[in-house]
């Protein structure tokens, strides 16, 4: 899987569980992408509403629970780690999953 994940850019190829944990640098800071129980081939025009992915990295439409496209939350996660790495701090924070999705939800 990682290696198709990787060679197939814009072929529907989505991690869905981009997170720093999931990160690694090897003995020259070349970063790795590991973690790629979730990553699954994306058909075209396919729109699920179930949810994956860690939490503090995911996506709002996830907990809004409205349809997504897909390659978008591996986007929105990227942004997510992006934002920890300048500031050091998460983009959302709540004590619990539910006080995260409402932070999210933007309630």
């Amino acid at each position: 899987k990682p290696r198709k994940y990787c060679q197939t850019p814009g072929r529907g190829e989505v991690h869905w569980d981009l997170k720093l944990g999931n990160l690694l640098l090897d003995a020259k800071n070349n970063v790795k992408i590991s973690d790629f129980g979730f990553s699954d081939q994306w058909p075209p025009g396919k729109k699920p509403d179930t949810f994956c992915g860690s939490p503090a990295f995911t996506a709002p439409e996830l907990f809004l629970g409205r349809p997504y496209t897909g390659p978008e939350l591996d986007v929105w996660s990227l942004g997510g780690i992006l934002y920890t790495m300048v500031t050091g701090s998460l983009p959302f924070r709540g004590q619990d999953f539910w006080e995260l999705r409402q932070r999210k939800r933007g309630q």
